[in-house]
Protein backbone atom coordinates (compact mmCIF):
# COMPACT_ATOMS: atom_id res chain seq x y z
CA UNK A 1 0.00 0.00 0.00
CA UNK A 2 1.09 3.56 -0.70
CA UNK A 3 0.40 6.26 1.87
CA UNK A 4 -0.96 9.72 1.10
CA UNK A 5 -1.84 12.71 3.24
CA UNK A 6 -4.03 15.39 1.68
CA UNK A 7 -5.20 18.57 3.39
CA UNK A 8 -7.82 20.91 1.99
CA UNK A 9 -9.66 23.82 3.57
CA UNK A 10 -12.92 25.25 2.27
CA UNK A 11 -13.45 28.84 3.51
CA UNK A 12 -17.02 30.07 3.16
CA UNK A 13 -19.20 32.94 4.28
CA UNK A 14 -21.65 30.72 6.13
CA UNK A 15 -22.53 29.66 9.63
CA UNK A 16 -20.71 26.70 11.07
CA UNK A 17 -24.06 25.07 11.90
CA UNK A 18 -25.30 25.29 8.30
CA UNK A 19 -21.99 23.89 7.02
CA UNK A 20 -22.15 21.12 9.62
CA UNK A 21 -25.71 20.15 8.71
CA UNK A 22 -24.78 19.77 5.04
CA UNK A 23 -21.56 17.86 5.70
CA UNK A 24 -23.09 15.60 8.37
CA UNK A 25 -25.67 14.35 5.86
CA UNK A 26 -23.23 11.92 4.22
CA UNK A 27 -25.81 10.22 2.04
CA UNK A 28 -26.82 13.63 0.66
CA UNK A 29 -23.36 14.40 -0.76
CA UNK A 30 -24.32 13.45 -4.36
CA UNK A 31 -26.81 16.34 -4.38
CA UNK A 32 -24.02 18.92 -4.16
CA UNK A 33 -20.78 17.08 -5.05
CA UNK A 34 -20.89 15.98 -8.72
CA UNK A 35 -18.12 13.38 -8.40
CA UNK A 36 -19.96 11.54 -5.64
CA UNK A 37 -22.07 9.24 -7.81
CA UNK A 38 -23.72 7.21 -5.07
CA UNK A 39 -23.75 6.78 -1.31
CA UNK A 40 -25.23 3.68 0.29
CA UNK A 41 -26.08 3.44 3.99
CA UNK A 42 -24.83 0.01 5.08
CA UNK A 43 -25.30 0.44 8.85
CA UNK A 44 -27.19 3.27 10.59
CA UNK A 45 -24.93 3.68 13.63
CA UNK A 46 -26.07 5.15 16.93
CA UNK A 47 -28.19 8.23 17.64
CA UNK A 48 -25.21 10.55 16.97
CA UNK A 49 -24.28 8.41 13.92
CA UNK A 50 -21.11 7.00 15.51
CA UNK A 51 -20.74 3.57 13.94
CA UNK A 52 -22.67 4.60 10.82
CA UNK A 53 -21.22 2.85 7.76
CA UNK A 54 -21.55 4.41 4.30
CA UNK A 55 -20.27 3.19 0.94
CA UNK A 56 -19.09 5.99 -1.35
CA UNK A 57 -18.66 5.79 -5.13
CA UNK A 58 -16.49 8.66 -6.44
CA UNK A 59 -16.02 9.25 -10.18
CA UNK A 60 -12.53 10.73 -10.33
CA UNK A 61 -11.06 13.11 -12.90
CA UNK A 62 -8.92 10.19 -14.07
CA UNK A 63 -10.47 7.19 -15.84
CA UNK A 64 -11.40 5.24 -12.73
CA UNK A 65 -13.99 5.20 -9.98
CA UNK A 66 -13.06 4.87 -6.31
CA UNK A 67 -15.34 2.88 -4.05
CA UNK A 68 -14.74 2.76 -0.33
CA UNK A 69 -16.63 2.39 2.91
CA UNK A 70 -16.44 5.02 5.62
CA UNK A 71 -17.40 4.33 9.23
CA UNK A 72 -18.04 7.35 11.45
CA UNK A 73 -15.86 6.98 14.54
CA UNK A 74 -16.16 10.44 16.11
CA UNK A 75 -18.84 13.13 16.11
CA UNK A 76 -18.40 16.43 17.96
CA UNK A 77 -21.22 18.55 16.54
CA UNK A 78 -20.82 21.07 14.99
CA UNK A 79 -17.03 21.03 15.07
CA UNK A 80 -15.54 17.65 14.14
CA UNK A 81 -16.36 14.55 12.14
CA UNK A 82 -13.98 11.58 11.81
CA UNK A 83 -14.41 8.46 9.69
CA UNK A 84 -12.26 5.42 9.00
CA UNK A 85 -12.14 4.25 5.38
CA UNK A 86 -11.79 0.73 4.01
CA UNK A 87 -11.87 -0.57 0.46
CA UNK A 88 -9.96 0.94 -2.45
CA UNK A 89 -8.82 3.59 0.03
CA UNK A 90 -7.92 2.70 3.60
CA UNK A 91 -7.23 5.21 6.33
CA UNK A 92 -8.85 8.15 8.06
CA UNK A 93 -10.74 11.30 7.15
CA UNK A 94 -10.83 14.09 9.73
CA UNK A 95 -12.97 17.15 9.16
CA UNK A 96 -12.84 20.15 11.51
CA UNK A 97 -15.18 23.13 11.20
CA UNK A 98 -13.95 26.39 12.73
CA UNK A 99 -15.68 29.73 12.97
CA UNK A 100 -13.53 32.56 11.65
CA UNK A 101 -15.57 35.72 12.17
CA UNK A 102 -18.50 35.56 9.73
CA UNK A 103 -16.84 32.67 7.89
CA UNK A 104 -16.46 28.97 8.47
CA UNK A 105 -13.32 27.02 7.64
CA UNK A 106 -14.01 23.38 6.78
CA UNK A 107 -10.62 21.65 7.10
CA UNK A 108 -10.31 18.14 5.62
CA UNK A 109 -7.42 15.77 6.25
CA UNK A 110 -7.31 12.52 4.30
CA UNK A 111 -4.57 10.19 5.60
CA UNK A 112 -5.11 7.18 3.37
CA UNK A 113 -3.42 4.34 1.55
CA UNK A 114 -4.35 2.98 -1.83
CA UNK A 115 -5.17 -0.72 -1.90
CA UNK A 116 -5.50 -1.36 -5.65
CA UNK A 117 -2.40 -3.16 -6.95
CA UNK A 118 -2.22 -1.03 -10.10
CA UNK A 119 -2.32 2.19 -8.06
CA UNK A 120 0.46 0.97 -5.79
CA UNK A 121 2.56 -0.18 -8.75
CA UNK A 122 2.24 3.23 -10.41
CA UNK A 123 2.67 5.25 -7.21
CA UNK A 124 6.35 6.15 -7.69
CA UNK A 125 5.52 7.87 -10.99
CA UNK A 126 1.86 8.69 -10.55
CA UNK A 127 1.88 10.25 -7.06
CA UNK A 128 1.72 13.78 -8.52
CA UNK A 129 -1.21 12.76 -10.72
CA UNK A 130 -3.07 11.20 -7.79
CA UNK A 131 -2.40 14.37 -5.78
CA UNK A 132 -3.72 16.51 -8.65
CA UNK A 133 -6.77 14.26 -8.94
CA UNK A 134 -7.53 14.58 -5.23
CA UNK A 135 -7.11 18.36 -5.37
CA UNK A 136 -9.48 18.59 -8.36
CA UNK A 137 -12.13 16.50 -6.56
CA UNK A 138 -11.84 18.58 -3.39
CA UNK A 139 -12.05 21.83 -5.36
CA UNK A 140 -15.20 20.58 -7.10
CA UNK A 141 -16.62 19.47 -3.74
CA UNK A 142 -15.93 22.86 -2.17
CA UNK A 143 -17.65 24.66 -5.03
CA UNK A 144 -20.70 22.41 -4.81
CA UNK A 145 -20.79 22.78 -1.02
CA UNK A 146 -20.70 26.58 -1.33
CA UNK A 147 -23.39 26.62 -4.05
CA UNK A 148 -25.68 24.55 -1.84
CA UNK A 149 -25.11 27.03 1.01
CA UNK A 150 -25.72 29.99 -1.32
CA UNK A 151 -22.23 31.44 -1.03
CA UNK A 152 -18.76 31.25 -2.56
CA UNK A 153 -15.70 29.33 -1.46
CA UNK A 154 -11.96 29.70 -1.30
CA UNK A 155 -10.29 26.30 -1.59
CA UNK A 156 -6.82 25.97 -0.08
CA UNK A 157 -4.54 22.96 -0.41
CA UNK A 158 -2.31 22.07 2.49
CA UNK A 159 0.12 19.77 0.71
CA UNK A 160 3.29 21.27 -0.70
CA UNK A 161 5.00 20.83 -4.03
CA UNK A 162 2.18 21.02 -6.54
CA UNK A 163 3.06 19.38 -9.79
CA UNK A 164 3.54 21.51 -12.87
CA UNK A 165 0.79 20.92 -15.44
CA UNK A 166 3.04 19.33 -18.10
CA UNK A 167 4.15 16.65 -15.63
CA UNK A 168 0.56 16.03 -14.58
CA UNK A 169 -0.55 15.72 -18.20
CA UNK A 170 2.23 13.28 -19.05
CA UNK A 171 1.64 11.14 -15.99
CA UNK A 172 -2.12 11.22 -16.53
CA UNK A 173 -1.61 9.86 -20.03
CA UNK A 174 0.63 7.09 -18.67
CA UNK A 175 -1.90 6.16 -15.99
CA UNK A 176 -4.71 6.09 -18.54
CA UNK A 177 -2.74 3.69 -20.75
CA UNK A 178 -2.09 1.32 -17.87
CA UNK A 179 -5.72 1.45 -16.72
CA UNK A 180 -6.92 0.63 -20.23
CA UNK A 181 -4.56 -2.35 -20.41
CA UNK A 182 -5.76 -3.63 -17.04
CA UNK A 183 -9.40 -3.29 -18.10
CA UNK A 184 -8.73 -5.15 -21.35
CA UNK A 185 -7.11 -8.01 -19.48
CA UNK A 186 -10.04 -8.26 -17.10
CA UNK A 187 -12.50 -8.49 -20.00
CA UNK A 188 -10.71 -11.55 -21.42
Amino acid sequence: MTDYRFETTWRLRASRQDAWDLLYDGEGWPTWWPSVRQVEVLEPGGPDRVGRLLRYHFATKLPYTLTFEARIVEVSAPARLVADAEGELAGRWICDLREEGPDVAVHHVWAVSTTKPWMNALAPLARPVFSWNHAALMHEGGEGFARRLGTTVSVERGEKGRSPLPAVAALTAAVMLVVRKVRRRRRR
